[in-house]
């Protein structure tokens, strides 16, 4: 027995960031990142920054 199925239409929006909101997104094959994207990127570049991994086990450590 099958059961019946339902056409669904899904309609295409364009959806719309806020100006304060960090995004990253490829355009013509280029990716492009908003400024404060780009400097946490470049903070774990230099090692500024920890992993999740790292962080749990550091806080595991305090614990």
């Amino acid at each position: 027995m099958q059961e019946p199925t339902a056409d669904v239409a899904y309609a295409y929006e364009e959806a719309v960031l806020p100006d304060d909101m960090a995004y990253a997104r490829i355009v013509d094959g280029v990716l492009q990142v908003t400024p404060d994207l780009e400097e946490e990127i470049a903070e774990v570049e230099r090692g500024e920054t920890v992993s999740m991994t790292e962080f749990k086990t550091m806080f595991t450590k305090w614990l």
